[in-house]
Order: structure tokens, then sequence, then C-alpha cells
């Protein structure tokens, strides 16, 4: 391993997601002190540290100080590419985030960092790439990270440290169940069911693993380790605690928490998250641990209206409580907020606006407004939209709106209801690539375009990707380029589009060395090959190789 990674974890209440670039800080309330550890999320929005709490937002990367109600003072760091920025997380001085370090590789990955103190902070690569990074956490001067690496056609989840005083590197934990979430705690690695004492090098299993059991770290409270396990065999999420003091009793089961429940997150003494309850919207509720009972904050009845969820991906969700208000992300960026301790509070959505300065001229700015406001605002938009620009294409799940210097798409649920609308005055194209599926590609000039996908089916978007030859159904191929040694190391990547967990293979043509060598790919009927034609050695001879995907 060459050192992949370096990811900010979160002390106390340090949290994040994957979306990319705006920061805003908002106050920090009172803390309780629960012991100093840091825990790593795997896809991450939230970080806090000290008294700094912020968000990553979409479209731009920047610091807006907030005194929970009004958004102000944006300040931009001029160093970081804004388009290539991911998973920020703060810790003591510094921010760190991932980054591909100007190479659009899908495996090969950097955590790079800059000084919050200083704007004109320079960019510091932190680790070496070449590995795909699903978690990582900062603990005093030392980086803890998971990483996916396949080696010999195995898939194994591997955990790392690295001092980042030396550079010295060693793999501590080997095959984790892929859950990215874990905690550091004076010399203790605690991972799902796993404990490894640095001192010792040694790991030892915290309780019976179970085979059908899925063990996710949450936190630590009064020397007690929580997680969060699923059982296969009757589909249950419990909670359970682990005394980690000499006379540990074992593991302790507190409750049962929410089949439909996501984004959960622990902050003290209580673990909050959002669930369905039988209505159209998420509910806010959080389990509190010294007794584990349930706590919806809208009250026994729930809510009855409210942003609504387009989908339950635990992974796509993320939430955090500052200030006593309960903030939640949706996988399609969208933030929201609610009062923990008051429940006439109306849940506030994040949006931008554009007013005018105090200095003269107009600009944007970010605010909270309460939903009813912000669905009103959403509705007069599309309005206009579609009553100033004409239907150019559409499909079963989108249409796109021609304007004067740019197209406008939207992307629709089996519902009608609206789950993407963005304009852009780049070369546009969004079609179906099959009964569900939607591709949006948008081409970003020399022959390069980015592909997103949406699943209307299952009301699901995928990543973005470049470099596409083929894609059938739920399967895509694409030319996956590392960071050095471009057209030398190049390979056909082949990966279920919307989740790289259920099928991922790599092949490595004899390409020529240039940028487009593939002359044309497609997947069998029943997919389970991949013929493609290519531009072969120094000759650019034509060669047609089929690879087997079983």
């Amino acid at each position: 391993m060459k050192t992949a990674d370096l990811r900010g974890s979160l002390i106390v209440l340090s949290l994040l997601l994957i979306l990319q670039s705006a920061i805003i800080c908002i106050p920090e309330r009172e803390k309780i002190d629960t012991g100093d550890y840091s825990l790593a999320v795997q896809q991450h929005v939230f970080s806090g540290y000290g008294d700094i709490f912020c968000l990553s937002k979409q479209n731009d990367f920047y610091i807006i100080q907030n005194d929970c109600d009004t958004i102000s003072a944006a300040y931009e760091y001029t160093e970081i590419n804004k388009n290539d920025f991911s998973e920020p997380f703060i810790y003591g001085d510094y921010m760190y985030y991932k980054t591909y370090a100007g190479t659009q590789s899908d495996t090969a990955e950097y955590i790079a960092r800059i000084d919050l103190t200083d704007k004109n902070s320079e960019v510091k690569l932190m680790t070496n790439g070449d590995a795909d990074i699903i978690s990582f956490t900062v603990f005093h001067n030392k980086l803890y990270y998971l990483v996916n690496e396949i080696s010999g056609g195995e898939q194994k989840y591997n955990l790392y440290r690295r001092n980042m005083l030396t550079g010295a590197e060693k793999l501590l934990i080997s095959g984790l169940n892929g859950y990215g979430d874990f905690l550091v705690k004076d010399g203790m690695v605690l991972a799902g069911n796993i404990a490894y004492d640095e001192e010792e090098d040694k790991s030892t299993e915290l309780f019976r693993n179970d085979s059908d059991r899925h063990f996710i770290s949450l936190g630590l409270w009064r020397n007690s380790f929580y997680c969060e396990r699923y059982s296969k065999e009757n589909g249950r999420h419990e909670l359970y605690s682990f005394y980690l003091g000499d006379d540990s009793d074992g593991l302790e089961f507190i409750c049962e928490l929410p089949d439909s429940m996501c984004a959960y997150r622990m902050f003290e003494d209580r673990i909050f998250f959002m669930a369905d309850t039988g209505g159209s919207v998420l509910d806010y509720m959080y389990c509190d641990i010294t007794n584990g009972e349930i706590i919806n904050t809208a009250g026994k009845g729930g809510r009855e209206n409210g942003y609504i969820c387009r989908d339950l991906r635990i992974a796509d969700y993320d939430c955090a409580v500052f200030n006593d208000m309960f903030y939640a992300c949706y996988p399609d960026g969208t933030f929201t907020r609610v009062s923990l301790s008051d429940t006439e509070y109306p849940e506030s959505v994040l949006t931008t606006v554009s007013r005018q300065r105090p200095s003269g001229g107009f600009g944007n700015f970010d605010e909270w407004i309460d939903y009813s406001t912000y669905i009103k605002q959403e509705n007069d938009s599309k309005t206009n939209v579609q009553n100033d620009v004409n239907i150019i294409s559409d499909g079963k799940y989108f249409r796109v709106f021609g304007g004067t210097l740019s197209e406008t798409y939207e992307i629709y649920n089996a519902k009608g209801e609206t789950v993407l609308s963005e304009t852009t005055g780049r070369p546009l194209s969004v079609s179906m690539t099959d009964e569900d599926i939607v591709d949006i590609e948008i081409g970003y000039g020399t022959g390069i375009s980015v592909h997103k996908y949406y699943n209307g089916k299952t009301d699901a978007f995928s990543e973005e990707f470049l470099y596409v030859i083929a894609n059938s159904n739920d399967m895509i191929a694409y030319i996956n380029t590392p960071r050095e040694n471009t057209f030398e190391n190049r390979t056909v990547a082949v990966r279920n589009i919307f989740d790289k967990g259920l099928y991922y293979r790599e092949f490595k043509p004899d390409f020529s060395a240039l940028d487009t060598p593939v002359v044309s790919a497609k997947f069998s009927e029943d997919r389970t090959a991949l013929e493609i034609t290519y531009l072969s050695g120094d000759e650019q001879n034509e060669v047609t190789e089929t690879f087997d995907l079983r």
C-alpha cells in the first residue's frame, strides 16, 4: 500500500457527508464532556470542532459565519480547486478533504489540507494516493483511514494508521465488513466488533460476532462503546453498548431502532436519526441511550407537512446537532433543520437568495427560510422557467427546456415530483437508456463529458462518471485513468451504476497512447460480457476484445 488517504475525523461532534463545497459555520452549543475520542464517518456533510460547526454544500466552496438565523461574511480559500473537492473535515486549525489532485481516477484519491487561519493557505497533499478511501479520521498527529483494496480479484476493507509527523504507515486491521464508521480513543481503535490495541499491536473481538450481523460504530459515552447492529435473519436494527472497563459485563442491549431510520449519528447521550413513521415525510427523532426511549421531535403525532423524502439510502443522508437545532441533509443536497426544544418552530430549508449588498449591487446569500415559504418560491421559480423557455425534449422521467444562452433539465420521480432541476450553458444531452434509467450527459470540451444517471424505479441517482464507453441497464463501462502514467496504466472499469459494492471489475487492454483509444464498446444482451474495439500499441492497430464479466 502506498498511502492513500487522510481525512479528518471528529472530536466528539465532528461529522460530515460527501457533497461538494460550501461551508457554513454556526456557534457551538454547550457540550458535555464525553472524553477525548475521534470518529470517522463514511460519506459526511457535517463537521464540528471547538466553536465551529460547518456543512458542505454543492457548487462552490466557502466558509460563512452564522448566528444561526442570518448567514453572512463569506470568504473564500483561493488555492482550493473547487471542482475537485469533497468531504471537508475540520480538526484543530486545519480542514482536510478528499481530492483527485488533478486526475479523474475512480479509485485513486488523496487527502489534502489547508490552514483555516489563512484564507490564502497552500493546499498540502497529505497522502500518496493509490486507494479508494472509504472513511478517515485524525487523532492528535495520526491519520486513521479505511480503504477499499482489490488484490488478486479479492476485495478487502483495510484500516491503516499514518503518523503525520514521520510519514510512517501501518496496517492495523484487515478484512473489515466495509462499513466506514470507526473511532479512535487513547491508543484503541474500535471498528464495529473489532478492538485494536495500538500499544500491544493486537486485535480482539469485543463480543461474539454472529455471522448474520453487521456492526456500526456510533460513539462513546461514559467509557461505554455504542454500536448499531443489524440482523439479516430478522431484519432488526438494534442498539447495544459495551463497557470498556475491566469489569465489563459484555454486550448490553438497549433498544430496537426503527427499521426505516437513516442518517443515525450519536451526539453526547443521544442518537439522532430520521425515520419514516407512516407519513409522506421523514420525522426527526432521537434515542436517549440512558433509558432506550425514542423521541419524535415533532411530538407523538409526528409531522404532517415538510420536506419530502425521496430516497431512504442511509449513505446519502446525514444529520447533526448544534445550538439545540437538529440539522439534516438529503441525497439531493437539500439541508433542513428543526428545533429540539420548540415543537412550534417550523422546519427550515437552507436556500440561496439574491439581494442587495450593503455596499451596493446584488449578491447571492445563503439563508434559512421556513418550509412553506421555500415551497412557494420553488413553485414560482418552476412556473417562470416553464413560461420563459420551450420544451425541446422529454422522456418518461425528464424534460429539457431551451433558453437563449442555456438549457434547463428537470428530472421527475414516478410520482411526477421534481427530484432535480439544473441549468447549464454547456452542451447537454438527456436520454432514457432503458425504461427506467435516465442518462444526463454534460460536455466539458475536448471530447470530455460527465455522465450522471437516475433510476426512476428506485428513485436513485448515481455518482458522476468520465470517459463512459458503454452502458446497459444498471451496468456501466468507462476508462479509469490514474493520476500518474496516465496513458500506461489506464484500465476499463465495469461496475453497477448505482452501487459499486454490487459489482466492480477492472480490465487492462493494451491501449495506444491516445486520449480516446476506444473506437466502440457494447455489453452483451445478458450483460455477461463486454466487447470493445480499440486502438492498440504504437502502430495504433484496431483490436477487438471481449471481457468475461461473470
